[in-house]
């Protein structure tokens, strides 16, 4: 090991140490998203749990097959509820846009393009961002910064339609995913709600018998009766 890295050259180490800080930061971002996603999921599945505690505490559902279908209803309107505010967004946008391109005759228009000027440009595709490290090609520096973000008032539009339109997309699978989390959780309680088992059950463990009871309460046990 010591040989391979004596006859490594400066440039090979310093793409050694980049690769693995660059793996080190993706598991930590991995394990955060993680961690994230989790917590998200145990809120969602914790609706459910809302939405059917009184019918199944207080003894209107007694069964799995009734518990589920009413389950199932209160999922779908816990959907379309959550789910306006993601139709409103995307509905805004596209009237919006179709208004826009009706005044300006602008159906052409790229918008992202345009919306771009609101963000920060790299310069992703210049080939000194890389090198060659055992026949793989991998990033050796951050890409220069080619712009600045800039309004453009011309632009205007399009720092409208753009931010409805992405955020109903991300709203509309929010929602979905809290569905879908909703679901899960309603056919583990389906299972489990109304499940009977024994486990750690033991008969004589709530059987209480008198103590010194006498012979002749003993029936055909007793001595006499023989």
């Amino acid at each position: 090991m010591n040989n391979i890295l004596v006859q490594m050259s400066e440039n090979d180490r310093r793409l050694i140490i980049i690769v693995l800080v660059i793996f080190i930061i993706l598991l930590l971002l991995i394990g955060l998203l993680g961690i994230l996603i989790r917590f998200i999921n145990k809120k969602f599945a914790y609706r459910m749990d809302v939405e059917i505690h009184d019918a199944v505490r207080y003894g209107a559902i007694s069964d799995k097959k009734t518990l589920k279908k009413y389950g199932m209803i209160k999922n779908c309107r816990v959907y379309y509820k959550q789910m306006l505010p993601a139709i409103f967004l995307l509905l805004g946008g596209l009237i919006f846009w179709i208004i826009y391109s009706l005044i300006t005759n602008g159906w052409s228009v790229n918008h992202f393009e345009r919306f771009s000027t609101l963000l920060f440009n790299f310069d992703w595709s210049n080939p000194e961002n890389f090198a060659s490290f055992f026949g793989l090609t991998l990033p050796c520096r951050w890409p220069p910064l080619l712009s600045s973000p800039n309004p453009v008032i011309e632009y205007w539009a399009s720092y409208v339609i753009i931010p409805l339109f992405v955020g109903g997309i991300i709203y509309y699978f929010i929602v979905s995913q809290a569905f879908v989390v909703r679901y899960f959780q309603l056919r583990k309680r389906c299972r489990t709600v109304f499940n009977k088992s024994l486990d750690g059950y033991n008969y004589y463990d709530h059987v209480n018998l008198p103590k010194n009871l006498p012979n002749t309460q003993m029936g055909p046990f007793n001595d006499e009766n023989k």
